[in-house]
């Protein structure tokens, strides 16, 4: 320390708590080795201190209840020079030590003092070091500051009685810098002081880790799908993401966490615009790993470099280098980025160091502080960023001694100001408190580079820390006015976490996440710890399994285990449409007999995803179309050794919304189960018998009408030029003794489209409608229309609305779609005798012929299916399909047989997925063997993990594989490679900017559709609730090439914990031409869907029907929707 500089303004003032003081009048003062000194009426001592003087010594006499804390005040007195408190110049002093001890009778020990505190303290002079046992230390006011105070408290109070203490004043600078004029008092009160204190500071320490794991929490959920944060996404494209991925990584996140390695694949991606991008890009990669970035940070460094003229503006902005516009803002950004170039080992050229403090100074006010522009007010947020970047120039300028000392003082006088106006609470000089955590960030930064501790009296971190708890909410964020709550949750996660500092703040310490306990009343326990990779091992046998497999002999040892695999669900052998669809060779014409050998050759045979059958088949989503009478399918696996754990086949077939052959379809007819499926509306639907127009049943409606938008097993589809499975004409009868009677058919599962048929008034005044007679018909009438006219288009009718109108009931009878006029005259021959809608709600299994389906595996028959399955439904499991599956190459082969209603078929061979295997010995127990695996999983989420044991029976021999119950593992820091990918994919959306139009079925207030197309994830659309067919329609402003469409789920649910709905089923339509491709979309919110064209393809519009969805914790809140549709050329 340099004892001669001694700056004015470099002072901290803070009013000490109130407190009730009792004056210790000295018994004698000494002045050692000379010098003498007067105790005056108001227990005052004025000392005159001679060469060579070193040290006051202060007796007093007290006798008080209990003494927690002790008060030295410098006082003012006219004999002093600049009339005090000191001898020096201008009245100053500087306090080496104060040494407090307690004499009782003959025993004296040494008081030890915590929690220093003075009225004002010149930077470097703190009150801490007249407390701290160094003699190269010292606190001081600093010149001509007037009247001052220091207060200690004991670690531990004084009891009552009677005591002598004795101060020791230590002044290690000499007489020059001596006390001239002081007063001791003690108080009873340890204020927040002591053990208390301590006590109080430890657990704020906690709950600052607490507050820490709260927002690395918060933050890591908000993380868009492409790696990104939306913070100011609009203008600063990569700049929050930034300061996010540092934040996170100072908080004690590893840097190969998943939400890290995709945020820096994002950055990678997208060079920086702005120089707040540069410097925080730059400060983001040397968090990282310096040596992985230190080539990528090179190039940002020299684009860093092209933009300073000394200070930094906007480049490219309003800010150009050109321009007038700079601000010290962003050129502490670009000295942070400066900095970190530096760490990573990279090399700036010292000009660029001596241009920015030449420019810096330009900033500072005339009383110390720092100004956003030359010559503006100061504040506390820019003094802090004068203040850090002088901080940072001043190493670097080590060649030009003198210009480095102006920049010295030019620091100095900006921590002055610090000084005296530091706030935990206030951002000074910003109304409303504006930037008040960017400010707080500031003062870590300075804290940090120019190593000061206290400002203004106070231990900056510990009250600012204690203001920041205060203001987390309970998300886990911190937000500001303009609603930035991750950039604002950064600043304060870096403020916490001392984040500037070499050493880690309490991020580095948070604890590792563990898992599972001890129950000795269950069969294995397990416990784990960890999260990429994790720790599983078993932490006991329960007892009774113990007791039943233990050898004799060895039950105070262990049991004898051969092994304990580690398994999930989720191991996927054969790929249903759920999973993707798995390839499959197949044939429509009758084969020779050994089709189902392994070693029949296949050739001529087709190739085609799974599954198969009608496009519009509402049970799955078709691959590969089929409308021939029959099929026959072949697919080969391979399984790998002890692979095969819980295997089991299911099967997905039965009727769909198509028809082999089929020229006509019954919609209704006699079936007394319809009227269940008319939910909605204000009348009732009835069945009654008797006098029908067709058969013994018809319906009766009263007013006002019945109806549902989507009717279960519809979705039949309108051509012009129907093929199998495809109609244009609809047939029905209807009569209404009164007037006016309407029938309404929802079409594309909306009413917006619907086709409307009435007779007598339209009364209810539904438009477009289409008048079939001027007066209702009061005896049953046949009614025939060309419905594909009556649409104008091709469309899937998929709901229908039969409407009374009037006071009086309506009676409607016989629908039917066929394909021509001549089909309703022969519709015994055609119809099945069971309508799909209706069979699809059939309790129980649904017949059908001997030898629908036959299922072969390795050649040998292994399952004939009679039924018509009522979803995915298990066929094969476990110890039956190890009867006909080996280890290596498997075949399974399929026939089925369709049906006139059109049958779906999928298949799928799913097993629990063994994660690791831990291995034993059989031949021997082993005391205290834990069986312990480590492994990864592939993506974020949660899982269900068990052990399988394998322990070996005594009276058997055998070994005998036994369960444990599942272990819930939240798994928060693995990545799917895939997400990687997300980083770049909207530098590749080919739609990007080629948007003309973009229209939704509906849409909620601030998810509107427009905000799915414009290439970013942070919002997207969403329909309202109640939406019976959400769809979204794009226009793009001329056809572009792609061959495949990306589908990104909405995540709403961030915004409402409530909407967790998400869409599972999709038909796309390219061009408003041919038939829509029907996709199963990929589960879970963080997982985006490709959906392949199979080839390039020039896309002018696109419309993208969601056909099926979860239900969400809220049934009510059905909306759904997607963040993002891009279009990309992948040539795969």
């Amino acid at each position: 320390m340099r004892w001669s500089l001694f700056l004015p303004g470099l002072l901290l003032s803070a009013p000490l708590g109130a407190q009730e003081w009792a004056v210790l009048t000295p018994g004698t003062v000494q002045i050692e080795p000379a010098g003498s000194a007067s105790v005056l009426e108001d227990g005052s001592v004025v000392v005159s201190a001679a060469e060579g003087f070193k040290r006051i010594r202060v007796e007093c006499l007290i006798d008080m209840d209990a003494v927690g804390s002790l008060r030295l005040e410098a006082l003012a007195h006219d004999s002093l020079p600049g009339k005090g408190p000191g001898l020096g110049e201008k009245g100053n002093f500087a306090l080496s030590e104060m040494r407090i001890r307690s004499i009782v009778g003959r025993k004296s020990r040494w008081i030890s003092c915590i929690n220093p505190t003075a009225s004002e303290a010149a930077v470097g002079w703190p009150a801490g070091a007249a407390v701290d046992t160094r003699e190269n230390t010292a606190w001081s006011p600093g010149p001509g500051r007037g009247p001052q105070e220091l207060v200690v408290q004991f670690e531990e109070p004084l009891g009552r009685g009677r005591r002598t203490l004795v101060l020791d004043l230590e002044f290690h600078t000499g007489a020059a810098r001596s006390l001239g004029c002081f007063r001791i008092s003690a108080s009873s009160i340890q204020g927040n002081s002591a053990k208390g204190e301590a006590a109080q500071w430890g657990k704020t320490q906690i709950a600052i880790n607490q507050a820490i794991d709260k927002g690395v929490a918060y933050l890591l959920s908000q993380q868009e799908l492409d790696g990104s944060w939306s913070d100011q996404q609009a203008r600063y494209t990569t700049g929050g993401t930034a300061l996010v991925a540092y934040a996170l990584l100072k908080s004690g996140v590893p840097k190969e966490h998943q939400a890290v390695r995709r945020a820096l694949a994002y950055l990678a991606a997208r060079p920086p615009r702005y120089t707040y991008e540069a410097g925080t890009q730059l400060m983001a990669f040397v968090a990282a790993d310096p040596k992985r970035w230190k080539d990528h940070a090179a190039g940002i460094l020299d684009e860093l470099l092209d933009w300073q003229i000394g200070d930094w503006g906007y480049p490219g902005g309003h800010g150009n280098p050109s321009a007038a516009h700079k601000d010290l803002s962003n050129t502490q950004y670009g000295a942070l980025g400066l900095w970190a170039a530096v760490k990573l080992g990279l090399e700036v050229p010292p000009p660029a160091w001596e241009r920015l403090a030449e420019r810096v100074m330009l900033y500072q006010t005339s009383d110390g502080g720092f100004g956003y522009t030359p010559g503006g007010g100061a504040t506390g947020s820019m003094s802090a960023a004068g203040v850090t970047v002088l901080s940072l120039c001043l190493p670097q300028l080590s060649k030009r001694k003198a210009f480095q000392h102006d920049v010295e003082v030019a620091q100095r006088s900006g921590l002055g100001w610090l000084d005296r106006n530091f706030s935990p609470t206030t951002n000074l000089g910003h109304g409303n408190n504006a930037w008040f955590h960017y400010y707080m960030y500031g003062i870590e930064r300075v804290g940090a580079f120019a190593e000061v501790e206290i400002f203004n009296g106070q231990n900056w971190y510990r009250e600012g820390a204690r203001q920041l708890l205060k203001q987390q909410r309970g998300n886990g964020s911190w937000g500001d006015p303009w609603g930035r709550e991750h950039s604002t949750t950064s600043y304060c996660l870096l403020f916490l976490n001392r984040a500037s500092s070499p050493k880690s703040g309490p991020g580095g310490g948070r604890s590792a996440v563990t898992y599972g306990d001890d129950n000795p009343e269950e069969t294995i326990s397990l416990r784990a710890a960890g999260d990429s990779p994790i720790t599983l091992w078993v932490s006991s046998f329960g007892d009774a399994l113990f007791n039943k497999y233990v050898f004799e002999g060895e039950e105070e040892i262990g049991l004898r285990v051969t092994q304990v695999d580690y398994l999930t669900e989720g191991g996927v052998l054969l790929a249903d449409s759920r999973h993707g669809g798995a390839k499959w060779t197949y044939t429509t014409k009758a084969p020779p007999e050994g089709w189902a050998q392994p070693t029949f050759d296949t050739k001529g045979w087709k190739s085609g995803a799974g599954a198969f059958g009608p496009k519009d088949s509402p049970r799955v989503a078709v691959g590969t179309s089929w409308t021939s009478s029959e099929i026959w399918l072949r697919k080969e696996i391979e399984l790998q050794p002890n692979r095969l754990t819980n295997p089991e086949l299911t099967l997905n077939f039965g009727a769909g919304a198509g028809g082999v052959q089929s020229k006509l379809v019954k919609l209704f007819d006699e079936e007394k189960e319809f009227v269940s499926h008319l939910t909605d509306g204000s009348g009732a639907a009835l069945n009654v018998s008797g006098d029908a127009s067709s058969g013994e049943r018809y319906l009766r409606i009263t007013p006002r009408q019945r109806h549902k938008v989507r009717i279960p097993g519809w979705g039949f589809p309108i051509r012009a030029k129907p093929g199998d499975g495809e109609y244009r004409y609809i047939q029905f009868a209807w009569r209404k003794p009164a007037n006016n009677v309407m029938i309404q058919l929802a079409i594309d599962g909306a009413w917006g489209r619907s086709v409307r048929y009435f007779a007598g008034e339209n009364q209810i005044a539904l438009n477009p409608a289409i008048e079939i007679t001027a007066k209702a018909p009061k005896r049953w009438t046949v009614v025939t229309r060309d419905l594909w006219a009556d649409m104008g288009a091709d469309g899937f009718v998929t709901g229908m609305s039969l409407t009374a109108m009037d006071d009086s009931e309506a009676d409607f009878d016989a629908f039917y779609l066929a394909q021509s006029k001549s089909d309703f005259r022969r519709k015994e021959g055609l119809l099945a005798e069971v309508p799909e809608w209706a069979a699809a709600n059939l309790e129980g299994p649904r017949p059908a012929e001997l030898g629908a389906l036959t299922l072969y595996l390795n050649g040998k028959k292994a399952a004939d299916v009679d039924w018509e399955t009522d979803n995915f439904e298990i066929i094969l499991a476990d110890e039956e399909l190890r009867e006909y599956l080996v280890p290596g190459r498997n075949l399974i082969a399929v026939h089925a047989k369709n049906s006139s209603s059109g049958r779906s078929l999928d298949l799928s061979l799913l097993g629990s997925k063994l994660l690791a295997s831990a291995k034993g010995n059989p031949d021997k127990a082993k005391r205290g063997e834990r069986y312990a695996a480590r492994f990864s999983m592939p993506r974020p989420g949660m899982y269900d993990v068990w052990a399988r044991a394998h322990v070996l029976d005594e009276t058997t021999g055998e070994s005998i594989a036994i369960d444990s119950k599942p272990l819930s593992l939240n798994i928060r820091s693995a990545l799917d490679l895939k997400m990687l990918e997300y980083a770049t994919d909207g530098l590749h959306n080919q739609m990007n900017g080629m948007v003309e139009s973009v229209e939704a079925s509906s849409f909620i207030p601030g998810w509107e559709p427009n905000r799915a197309v414009n290439n970013n994830q942070i919002r997207g659309w969403v329909s309202i609730d109640g939406d019976a067919a959400p769809e979204i329609n794009v226009t793009l402003t001329r056809p572009v090439r792609a061959d495949v469409l990306l589908l990104s789920p909405t995540r709403i649910i961030r915004a409402n914990a409530s909407r967790t709905t998400l869409a599972t089923r999709v038909e796309v339509t390219i061009n408003d031409r041919g038939a829509p491709i029907v996709a199963t979309l990929l589960p879970g919110h963080l997982i985006k869907t490709p959906i392949h064209f199979g080839r390039a393809q020039k896309v002018r519009s696109l419309r993208v029907r969601i056909v099926a969805q979860t239900e969400g914790k809220d049934p009510t809140l059905t909306g759904v929707g997607f963040a993002e549709i891009e279009l990309q050329l992948q040539g795969r």
